[in-house]
């Protein structure tokens, strides 16, 4: 759905692409880490750092990496990349 309107989204492409590759990386990176706290709003306690880490990969990607990695058709990995994992165990 789209509800912003068409002049709003070109100024904030705009003022994204105005910014170094390095200023949009960190954008990125902290967006990202930010992601990631609030995966884990409702982590059961008691996990251990391994067990937090699958949490918060699930929570963001919507699988374990194990049915990620586990599979015979390719994964969309993001926009239009794809990844083959027939070959992986």
């Amino acid at each position: 759905m789209e509800d912003t309107p068409r002049h709003i989204r070109e100024l904030v492409y705009r003022t994204i692409m105005a910014r170094s590759e390095g200023e949009r990386f960190l954008m990125c990176a902290e967006m990202f880490e930010t992601s990631k706290q609030l995966a884990k709003i409702g982590m059961p306690e008691g996990l251990s750092d391994l067990e937090q880490q699958a949490y918060v990969f699930e929570r963001i990607y919507g699988e374990t990496p194990e049915n990620l990695i586990r599979t015979d058709k390719p994964t969309k990995v993001g926009p239009n990349r794809w990844m083959n994992t027939s070959s992986r165990q």
